[in-house]
């Protein structure tokens, strides 16, 4: 059985297969017609659901909670798979590939130096230019930043040296009002490059996608806040 959770406004949703929870209420969704699922995704967009389904031999996704039709992604191959949304865009990634836009025929981005296993994307504007880009790791030890077009900013990509086990995150670490990428290794370092991307692009915050499930609080939720002061100042205490 395939599972995926998000959170839309205060409230977890969880997917199973064709049914997903929202608080304590199950609900079906309507029109499932895949017998086997080799993997799902979710996304929330506000008050709308985005479902992922993956079968053996296609991929489609689903708007809810009204749930309209199907949509089979052409192209699709792998049998493992997520969903986003960021600055009112659909991002499907895929075993080495992504694709930005909605309807069936987005086309299909290639990841450069793509790692199996999944080494899961943030999406944020690290450029300034008003379009975010994909930030994931890679099997040849680089961080990639790739916008819409299959393009890197100047000085992208970055090279570690070592194997990328984590998701990147991306925020203004030193307080500078620009964007820094933060990652992590399997050997245990942590590195950290600046930017030229501004926090704020056009009145909206440039990270539109920090880290895995987009925030602190693992969420999925695009509209979530990506950071919460308040958190961030709670003590942190060890658990024996």
């Amino acid at each position: 059985m395939a599972s995926s959770v998000a959170v839309a406004g205060s409230d977890v949703v969880v997917l199973r297969d064709d049914r997903y929870r929202v608080g304590e209420s199950e609900r079906q969704i309507p029109g499932w017609r895949f017998r086997n699922t080799v993997d799902v995704g979710i996304a929330a967009d506000g008050g709308k659901l985005v479902v992922l389904a993956v079968t053996a031999r296609a991929a489609y996704y689903r708007t809810g909670p009204e749930w309209g039709p199907w949509v089979r992604i052409a192209g699709w191959r792998g049998k493992s798979g997520d969903v986003a949304v960021a600055a009112g865009e659909l991002i499907v990634v895929g075993e080495g590939r992504y694709r930005v836009g909605w309807g069936a025929d987005a086309p299909w981005l290639a990841i450069p130096d793509w790692q199996p296993g999944a080494v899961a994307a943030d999406v944020a504007d690290l450029d300034g230019d008003g379009r975010p880009e994909l930030v994931t790791g890679s099997g040849g030890y680089l961080v990639h930043a790739i916008d819409h077009r299959g393009k890197e900013p100047d000085g992208w990509p970055k090279f570690t040296g070592h194997w990328i086990a984590a998701s990147a995150a991306v925020g203004d670490v030193d307080g500078d009002g620009l964007l820094e990428v933060v990652v992590p290794t399997r050997e245990g370092s942590l590195y950290v490059w600046d930017t030229n991307g501004p926090v704020q692009v056009g009145g909206r915050p440039a990270v539109q996608w920090g880290k895995f499930h987009h925030d602190l609080r693992n969420t999925g939720n695009y509209h979530a806040p990506i950071d919460d002061p308040a958190a961030a100042r709670r003590p942190v205490r060890a658990r024996r």
